[in-house]
């Protein structure tokens, strides 16, 4: 393909200055709501951020109980106690860690404000790779001590102190006052394990009920030294909670379900509603993904195709002259669908630019707090390859149907 070929091609669409725009309107924004969505989802499974290595954590959030004929259920988050004596004895992982999120209030300026507050354990932050600005962690011996020492986030610290350093002075929420050790970069919330405002030492919590409860309000992390111990750490977890004794909630309960999940998995599972069943649904899960995608495309790609095929009956007698002189077929339908590969070429960079734009708008809405959408060379590399794909559904056909027309007919004009 030489540079005289595409600007031919560039020539020709700007003849036809309607038909082009009202092509590019529909590839860009259809590539457009592919994109930011793709986006959003990207950035999910696989952050920039805390939640960077993720790729080698198992996260547990729920445990269910039952009867054995199934007619008294208890299904809840995680309790201290059920991690304690269970999740904290498996012997595969690398580390495990955990955390437990509750919503405070703060007077700041004499106006009550809210923050997220984290309370976790030490080896949390050896899973979840908070990005220090300043400061750092609180250690084993301020964990085991109950030492009312906390670490904030970048907006928190603004909120608090304004311009100001918040390294060593305090902060005040559940009537509880903490002295503040670090400050690290906000995290997405859509970041779940790693979203928060202040994280503090589960020591520090204002009850010292939570120690005796096999169902609460906590959440496991399950670290592996590499991707390929997951399927171990599954089957010892899945064993163990066979064996494992929760008498301690009630003598009635006779069966415990809970599962360690990937990202992926746990997104599938909230997606399907399938938080206590056996299968996670991901199967089903990425099925409906593409089978939404593929849907999605499918209008603009039917408009695009029809409008494909006005625009070749409106060059009728164009192609008609080009077959009388003897242009072969294959050349016909090389030139349309390089016409069309360029157009949807040029509305997939339009749809990439809005994206950007919108990505932007959602961040600096706060709809998502803290939001900072990347986009990775994945995405652009699928979203290149998902436009080809467009241009190649949209005019195969129409340049199949062009180069077949008959002579006489496509210089009549029909």
């Amino acid at each position: 393909m030489s540079l005289h070929t595409v600007k031919t091609t560039l020539r020709v669409l700007m003849r036809r200055k309607f038909f082009t725009a009202i092509s590019l309107f529909c590839i860009a924004t259809t590539l457009m709501v592919l994109i930011v969505v793709a986006a959003i989802v990207d950035n999910m499974l696989h952050p920039i951020g805390a939640e960077r290595n993720f790729d080698t954590v198992l996260i547990v959030e729920r445990v269910r109980m039952a009867n054995k004929e199934e007619t008294s259920v208890w299904s809840s988050p995680l309790g201290y106690k059920f991690i304690e004596e269970f999740i904290l004895t498996l012997k595969t992982p690398e580390r495990v860690g955990y955390y437990t999120d509750n919503s405070r209030q703060s007077l700041i300026d004499g106006l009550i404000q809210r923050f997220q507050v984290k309370y976790t354990d030490d080896q949390y932050a050896k899973i979840v790779e908070l990005d220090f600005i300043d400061g750092r962690y609180f250690t084993l011996d301020e964990l085991n001590s109950g030492q009312r020492v906390a670490i904030i986030n970048e907006p928190t610290q603004i909120r608090f102190f304004g311009d100001q350093s918040a390294i060593g002075k305090t902060i005040e929420f559940s009537e509880q006052r903490y002295t503040v050790i670090g400050v690290v970069r906000a995290e997405a919330e859509f970041n779940k394990a790693a979203f928060s405002d202040i994280w503090a030492p589960i020591t520090t919590f204002p009850s010292g009920n939570y120690r005796d409860e096999m169902m609460g309000s906590f959440r496991a992390l399950i670290k592996a030294a590499s991707r390929s111990d997951i399927p171990a750490i599954k089957a010892e977890f899945e064993q163990g909670l066979k064996s494992f004794d929760y008498r301690s909630v009630s003598d009635e309960y006779a069966t415990a379900t809970s599962f360690a999940n990937t990202k992926l998995e746990r997104m599938a599972r909230e997606f399907m509603g399938t938080e206590d069943e056996l299968g996670s649904g991901l199967a089903t899960f990425l099925m409906l993904a593409l089978l939404g995608v593929v849907l999605f495309m499918l209008l603009p790609a039917i408009n695009l195709f029809n409008l494909s095929i006005s625009r070749i009956m409106e060059r009728a007698s164009e192609i008609g002259v080009r077959k009388a002189f003897g242009a072969p077929r294959r050349a016909l339908v090389n030139q349309f669908l390089l016409e069309n590969i360029i157009l949807t070429l040029i509305g997939g960079l339009m749809g990439l630019l809005l994206s950007l734009l919108a990505l932007n708008l959602i961040e600096s809405s706060g709809l998502i707090a803290y939001a900072n959408f990347n986009i990775s060379w994945r995405l652009v590399v699928w979203t290149l390859m998902i436009t080809l794909l467009f241009a190649l559904i949209s005019g195969s056909y129409p340049a199949w149907r062009m180069a077949r027309m008959h002579p006489v007919r496509a210089l009549k004009g029909y």
